[in-house]
């Protein structure tokens, strides 16, 4: 799992450095949203075990 975040975030950072700002500020949204499905999900996980 961290493995996949180091490459979000490289990912992230190649399209800011391309100054494609519109199409970053949708991806931190989506980083956002995926991240705190990560933390529910493992969270639910908890409560099932």
């Amino acid at each position: 799992m961290k493995q996949q975040l180091i490459e979000f975030n490289e990912f992230i950072i190649f399209i800011v450095k391309n100054k494609k700002r519109k199409y970053a500020i949708h991806l931190l949204v989506l980083v956002a949203a995926f991240a705190f499905a990560v933390l529910m999900y493992s969270r639910i996980v908890d409560f099932s075990n």
